[in-house]
């Protein structure tokens, strides 16, 4: 802490510091330390107090370290609604063309189906979309992409077109 003998009244300032916002309000005497976004690491910063007749006096190396967090992954694009034929499907859509993290984060992939007859299945990053056996109709499909932490997703409608069946004894 600084004093000033004196008891003249302090003012603050501080170095300038790499990937790191410092702002001091020199009435409440509070500095805040506002890191860059994606910035993790270690800095240092001098402060210095200066008295009413400018009069200077600097702390040595006070060291900031910013550990990382968890970002949450994040919709790049929206995929494409799809058309498939009865009995059908689609492997059309990569989850990795539509979904991303700064953090380079595995995937675990899933889906939600407005429709019991239209569901999904995943090869890697692939999308499987098919549909239930003499259905035809549609159905929205919320693909989602999680982290382990947090979710993105993306909905699209699959509509299935009706196939004329072969007759049957």
């Amino acid at each position: 802490a600084f004093i000033d003998v004196e008891g003249n009244a302090l003012t603050f300032n501080a170095s300038a510091v790499p990937n790191i916002t410092v702002n001091i309000d020199n009435v409440t005497k509070l500095m805040t330390l506002s890191p860059g976004p994606n910035f993790t690491g270690v800095r240092g910063i001098f402060i210095t107090a200066i008295d009413t007749f400018g009069a200077t006096a600097s702390s040595g190396n006070v060291s900031l370290t910013v550990t990382p967090v968890s970002d949450p992954p994040f919709r790049i694009s929206q995929p494409q609604n799809i058309t498939i034929l009865e009995e059908g499907s689609n492997t059309s859509i990569n989850m990795s063309d539509h979904f991303g993290d700064v953090d380079n984060s595995s995937f675990i992939f899933s889906f939600i189906s407005s429709n019991i007859n239209v569901s999904a299945s995943f090869i890697g990053t692939i999308v499987n979309i098919t549909s239930a056996l003499n259905f035809f109709g549609s159905a929205l499909l919320t693909l989602i992409a999680s982290d382990g932490t947090a979710n993105a997703n993306a909905t699209i409608n699959v509509t299935v077109l009706n196939v004329n069946d072969a007759p049957f004894l």
